[in-house]
């Protein structure tokens, strides 16, 4: 049974659905579980996470946070121009989405891993990567280069609850802007962002 006291955050389950173990791990880091007042344990879904006793709808939660014409311009110039290897996005003052970091077409995955992470633990960040691998088809000896752009939501278990509920409520958002993107991901650790993983998910969509 959980403590009853004044909450830092108030879930009403008669509005929402959440799923308890993905709200535990989404809410574990900020605060201790006597700072949330759970009302049920019926939960579905996790969608709003409200401060100062505050709700926040879905609505509210996907709005506010635009992408900006650079991020657009930059992606082209990655997807069109082979101009760099990768870009990293941050949410500039809660409002809008911009480039942080501008990769070198030669950079490695290695830099980008680095760049996504650099602003700390308790930061999330997005992150464009232009990735290359060799694919061989089955039953024959000819390879072929393939090249996928994919999308990295980065958001870890040590990242603030704000942090969190701001960038995975934008990411939508920065998706719909950035057309032609094969694949969008989000990881909460090393392992879900390491390459040897990512490889094996984009190779999982090509032809054998």
């Amino acid at each position: 049974m959980i403590p009853r006291k004044k909450a830092a955050y108030t879930i009403d389950s008669t509005k929402y659905n959440y799923n308890c173990s993905a709200l535990a791990r989404f809410l574990s880091v900020d605060s201790p579980a006597s700072d949330y007042d759970l009302r049920s344990a019926d939960f579905g879904c996790v969608v709003a996470v409200a401060q100062s006793n505050r709700i926040l709808n879905r609505s509210e939660m996907a709005s506010g946070v635009t992408v900006a014409d650079a991020c657009k311009k930059v992606y082209e110039e990655i997807k069109k121009d082979k101009k760099h290897r990768y870009v990293v996005f941050h949410i500039k003052d809660e409002k809008q989405i911009d480039i942080e970091v501008i990769g070198e077409r030669n950079s490695t995955y290695d830099l980008f891993l680095e760049d996504l992470q650099k602003a700390g633990p308790q930061e999330c960040r997005y992150g464009l990567f232009d990735f290359e691998y060799t694919h061989q088809c089955q039953g024959t000896s000819e390879s072929s280069k393939k090249q996928k752009l994919f999308l990295l939501c980065w958001c870890p278990d040590t990242a603030k609850v704000k942090k969190k509920m701001v960038y995975s409520s934008s990411y939508d958002a920065l998706k719909k802007s950035l057309v032609g993107v094969h694949k969008a991901f989000q990881a909460t650790d090393h392992s879900e962002a390491s390459q040897e993983v990512i490889e094996e998910k984009l190779r999982s969509t090509d032809r054998q």
